[in-house]
C-alpha cells in the first residue's frame, strides 16, 4: 500500500477508571505505533487514584485529556460517545486503560479500510492477567471478511468481534448513533456490533492486534450479568424489529442454558476438585 494514498487519522478511544498500575503502559503502547497518525481521546471516569497525575506526565498534542465526575460501567456509552463526539479521525480504534497495544497495530489494520464496504476490522487479542503474564489468547473465527447479514446472524449466536481491544471502525458507520448501551447491559461492544452489522462488512486480521488484561472483579466474568445484557440486548432487538418473536424466544431460552450449563460445569469442577481435596488431607 502507498501511504501517501490511503493515510487516514485514527482516533483512539480510552476510557479510564483507576488504573494506576496500567495506564502508563497503555499510553507508552500508542505513543510506540509505527503508523504515526493518531489522535489518543483519553477520558478519566472520575479516578481517585494517581491515574489522572500518570497521564498529565504525557505532553504530546495528539493525546488529548479529560477528567470527568464518576459515571461508571451502567453509563460507559456516554463516556464513549463522548470521545467518539470529540474525535476528528476517520476511523475509531478501542483502547481501555488498562489494555495496550502491539507497536504495529495500527499499521497493519488500516489496510482494512481501503475496502470501502468494511466497516468493523478485529484481530486476534492476547490475554493477560493482572501482572501482565499471558493466559490465552481469542481465536480465530473462521472467515476474513463476511457481509453485514451473515455477521448479524453469527452475532446472534454469540458475540465473536473480542476482544474489543482489536477493534477498529468506520467513524461514519458510528454515526449518529455512537455506541450503544440498552439499559441493564454492562458493556457497549455486543450491541454496537449488530447496528454496524446493519451497514457494511467486518473483516479479520488473523495477527495480533491488543493485549487485554483480565481482572477477578471484572463485570465481564459475572455469569448472571452477562446473561442478563445478553438478554437484554436480544429484547432490544426484538423492540427494533431487527428478529422475529420466535428467534427471541428462543435466543433467551438458549442464552439461559448456555450460561446454565457453565453453571453446572464450574460446580462440578469446583465439588470434585473439594473431593480430591478433602481425599488427600
Amino acid at each position: 500500500m502507498d501511504k501517501q494514498m490511503y493515510y487516514p487519522l485514527v482516533s483512539i478511544i480510552t476510557p479510564t477508571y483507576n488504573h494506576e498500575r496500567y495506564i502508563e503502559q497503555c499510553i507508552k503502547s500508542v505513543l510506540s505505533q509505527t503508523y504515526t497518525n493518531w489522535e489518543q481521546i483519553i477520558i478519566d471516569d472520575g479516578s481517585n487514584d494517581k491515574t489522572a497525575d500518570i497521564i498529565s506526565k504525557y505532553v504530546d498534542s495528539r493525546i488529548h485529556f479529560i477528567r470527568q465526575a464518576h459515571k461508571g460501567i451502567w453509563k460507559l456509552n456516554e463516556i464513549y460517545n463522548e470521545a467518539l463526539y470529540l474525535s476528528q479521525g476517520d476511523l475509531i480504534a478501542i483502547l481501555e486503560g488498562d489494555d495496550f497495544w502491539p507497536s504495529n497495530k495500527l499499521e497493519k489494520q488500516i489496510l482494512a479500510f481501503e475496502d470501502p464496504e468494511v466497516v468493523l476490522s478485529w484481530g486476534i487479542g492476547v490475554y493477560v492477567d493482572e501482572e501482565g503474564k499471558i493466559v490465552g489468547k481469542s481465536k480465530a473465527p473462521g472467515f476474513k471478511s463476511l457481509e453485514g447479514k451473515k455477521v448479524f446472524r453469527k452475532l446472534l449466536i454469540r458475540n465473536f468481534v473480542v476482544p474489543t481491544v482489536t477493534v477498529m471502525i468506520r467513524k461514519n458507520a458510528l454515526l449518529p448513533k455512537g455506541f450503544l448501551q440498552p439499559s441493564g447491559v454492562p458493556y457497549v461492544d455486543y450491541p454496537t456490533w449488530f447496528e454496524l452489522a446493519l451497514k457494511g462488512k467486518f473483516c479479520f486480521i488473523n495477527e495480533v492486534l491488543g493485549y487485554w488484561r483480565l481482572h477477578p472483579t471484572q463485570m465481564t466474568r459475572k455469569l448472571g450479568v452477562m446473561r442478563m445484557g445478553e438478554i437484554k440486548i436480544y429484547c432490544h432487538l426484538r423492540e427494533k424489529n431487527l428478529i422475529s418473536w420466535p428467534t427471541y424466544i428462543g435466543l433467551v431460552i438458549f442464552s439461559i442454558s448456555k450460561h446454565a450449563r457453565k453453571v453446572v460445569l464450574s460446580r462440578f469442577f469446583l465439588e470434585n476438585s473439594c473431593k480430591i481435596l478433602l481425599w488427600y488431607s
